[in-house]
């Protein structure tokens, strides 16, 4: 994904509409597009996240216990 592409895609979500090129410009200096396959986890419960997941395309589950039983607690989807 080019950078102007990954700029038009920030651009769209309600997150990042009021930023400044610069900032615009920093934060694709530090970003990366991530593919996961279907069912891979996008993070661990054991682990602090050393980054932000913005989801761009798909859908990915929250799961969280309760009574020890693995639930649904949201579906997400582009721009969560």
């Amino acid at each position: 994904m080019t950078v102007s592409a990954k700029i038009d895609l920030l651009r769209q979500l309600p997150a990042f509409k009021e930023c400044s090129e610069a900032t615009f410009e920093k934060l694709i200096a530090s970003c990366q597009v991530v593919r996961f396959g279907i069912g891979q986890p996008l993070s661990d419960t054991n682990l602090i996240p050393d980054r932000v997941l913005l989801i761009l395309s798909g859908k990915a589950r929250l799961l969280g216990r309760h009574d020890n039983q693995l639930n649904t607690l949201a579906i997400l989807g582009p721009g969560n």
